[in-house]
């Protein structure tokens, strides 16, 4: 029996493989049959259950049109395979076990080489972030707009280490932002504004740090740190941006 609704409550109709394993059927648009390739299936479990969808016993049109609402005695035209984004159109002209099975395969040879390339490419951005971080911790001493304004760091920071861990972490999350800002614009010839949006964003690449631990460490930033103010306008519209990419998604 087919699964009328899957967990995001979209209609869909579930089938299953000669192994016990799961075939979903997303959507149909057209006469086509949309199937996602799941990892749970090898592609010649996948290419079977495709060719058989064909064949001239095979209930399967019957039962996806019960689910889909689909009147017509002959709606069924084909199959669309997605495999890892690549797709293809499957008709009774063309399903044959072989081709699907290779579809299948290089499609994901194809996501698995680019989703290791891209790690690979996290990690050395990741190295070379934590070096960075900790060259400018060694080098670089904090410049704070005015002695006043020192001041007011020397009690904050005073008082924070005296109480929890979490806020001496905020202590240290602020000392690293405010000294890796700083050598990003001093030595890598960027603007301002994008030194933030790196420093922020390589930050959190400690374990350590949380969305959290950062927030409050600009707070004081912005109150007393030479760039203090450019600091708390960067900080106002990534909070806006943020938001806005929040409600789109809604």
């Amino acid at each position: 029996m087919p699964t009328l609704f899957n967990d995001d409550f979209e209609m869909t109709c579930t089938f299953k493989t000669e192994e016990g394993k799961e075939i979903k059927v997303t959507g149909v648009d057209n006469g086509i049959v949309k199937i996602d390739f799941t990892l749970e299936n090898t592609p010649d479990q996948m290419a079977r259950v495709i060719v058989g969808c064909f064949d001239s016993f095979s209930n399967f049109p019957k039962v996806v049109g019960k689910v889909y609402s689909q009147d017509s005695k002959n709606w069924f035209k084909g199959i669309e395979i997605n495999a890892f984004g690549k797709k293809m159109l499957v008709t009774e002209e063309n399903a044959n076990i072989f081709s699907i099975s290779e579809f299948i395969r290089k499609a994901s040879e194809e996501f698995w080489d680019k989703f290791k390339n891209e790690l690979k490419n996290e990690l050395e951005r990741r190295e070379k972030a934590l070096e960075d971080i900790c060259v400018a911790s060694e080098s670089e001493e904090i410049i704070f707009s005015n002695s006043q304004s020192k001041n007011m760091w020397l009690h904050w920071t005073s008082e924070q280490m005296q109480r929890g861990i979490e806020n001496k972490y905020i202590v240290f999350a602020a000392i690293t932002f405010a000294k890796y800002a700083q050598f990003l614009i001093g030595r890598n010839n960027i603007s301002i504004y994008s030194a933030f949006d790196k420093a922020y964003d390589d930050i959190l690449l400690y374990k350590e740090f949380t969305e959290s631990t950062l927030y409050n460490a600009i707070e004081i930033l912005k109150r007393c740190w030479r760039y203090g103010e450019m600091l708390r306008d960067w900080f106002k519209k990534r909070q806006e941006m943020e938001l806005n990419k929040f409600l789109s998604s809604l």
